[in-house]
């Protein structure tokens, strides 16, 4: 399946940006505002959606697992049928949600922030969206339903302890040959990720390797399609980079063809479920 243009992706980002500016809470909204006026960042979202359109067709099933405020069924393609799922953290479970989890934010915030992410959806009104909560690691859905998995910035949030279970329910889910598209993995070699702990700015808990990755995916059964490194520049802050980020975008690209790429940010890696 074709994706859409670039400017036509712009779009509809921005249609979501005013949306979320000015259709729902100010409290929440401004993170995922933030992080979405990045154009050095959502272009690499771009990428990743044209990516995975490849293999998909226009009557495909796709899981977004791990939806968030739900933007990626929206700019992925309106025609296809989305199931898009969080972890309702509110719940008796461990898992994380965007780096949150039970230890680091009090009870009164979780439950906010899950009303937010509820309204939020039913602002959405998508009519090939299904949004829903879950447990982080029972899917609710039906055995074979997916030609798709996606995981996008979710993986590395997921306890080392549940991956196996929750990467279980995935397979489960997929088709016999259906994709797990999982994207945003940070890198144990990234720079920006060093950077960001010295200078005290966070940075992710847990970082991954490529080979390493690659082993385990195998061992959880599945094939890999292909495996590609991210972000060897900085997206962020916004107002410092958007006024220059096409030269950063095209540098990026010039950096992620050079030995220097092994210190980039993030990979992303497509998977093929093995038929038994």
């Amino acid at each position: 399946m074709k994706y859409i243009d670039y400017s036509d992706f712009i779009k509809k980002l921005d249609t979501f940006i005013y949306f979320l500016k000015h259709k729902t809470d100010n409290r929440f909204s401004g993170e995922f505002i933030n992080m979405l006026l990045s154009k050095a960042y959502t272009h690499g979202i771009y990428e990743d959606l044209k990516l995975a359109s490849k293999y998909l067709s226009p009557n495909s099933k796709v899981l977004d697992l791990g939806t968030g405020i739900g933007f990626i069924p929206l700019l992925l393609d309106s025609g296809l049928d989305y199931d898009a799922f969080e972890i309702k953290l509110s719940s008796k479970n461990n898992t994380y949600s965007f780096g949150v989890t039970k230890e680091t934010e009090n009870q009164k915030n979780i439950i906010e922030r899950e009303k937010y992410l509820h309204d939020t959806w039913k602002k959405i009104k998508s009519k090939n969206v299904k949004y829903k909560f879950y447990d982080g690691i029972n899917i609710p859905s039906k055995t074979g339903k997916y030609d798709m998995v996606l995981l996008h910035a979710v993986w590395e949030h997921v306890p080392h302890q549940v991956q196996p279970q929750l990467m279980q329910e995935i397979k489960r889910v997929l088709k016999k040959d259906g994709i797990l598209y999982i994207t945003r993995l940070p890198r144990k070699l990234a720079y920006q990720e060093y950077l960001a702990r010295l200078l005290n700015l966070g940075g992710h808990e847990w970082l991954y390797s490529e080979s390493a990755t690659k082993k385990e995916m195998q061992e959880y059964g599945f094939q890999v399609l292909n495996m590609s490194r991210m972000d060897v520049l900085f997206s962020f802050p916004h107002n410092i980079w958007n006024p220059i980020h096409k030269f950063i975008i095209t540098l990026d690209k010039l950096l992620l063809k050079t030995p220097l790429s092994i210190f980039a940010h993030e990979f992303r890696i497509i998977l093929r479920k093995n038929p038994k």
